[in-house]
């Protein structure tokens, strides 16, 4: 059970969690995890693949909040304190114009 213990503390998931998903209650769950009480046969496998869900709706997550967050500075106008002062320009683009060979 050190495998399942070592392995939810990877994922940086809760107990509760992989127990709910994995269709136990949490005391029970922690009964097994403990050795305090004999797991059911397919306890391992059905533990492993909760955390796999977790793992992998958390990858998913935060492939989204990169997408959301990247959208949003491609869209967002830059400061006042970003511009070049008088020229209205971003600090970015001034950087690409000065580059030999830039196309705007």
């Amino acid at each position: 059970m050190r495998d399942i213990r070592a392995r939810i503390a990877q994922a940086g998931v809760t107990h509760r969690r992989v127990a709910t998903l994995a269709g136990y209650h949490p005391t029970a769950f922690s009964r097994h995890i403990s050795g305090d009480g004999p797991p059911p046969d397919d306890f391992v496998e059905r533990v492993h693949e909760a955390i796999d869900v977790l793992e992998c709706a958390e990858m998913a997550a935060e492939e989204a909040r990169r997408r959301v967050l990247a959208k949003y500075a491609a869209r967002r106008r830059p400061q006042r304190h970003e511009r070049r002062k008088g020229t209205g320009e971003s600090p970015a683009r001034i950087r690409a114009m000065a580059m030999p060979g830039a196309a705007s």
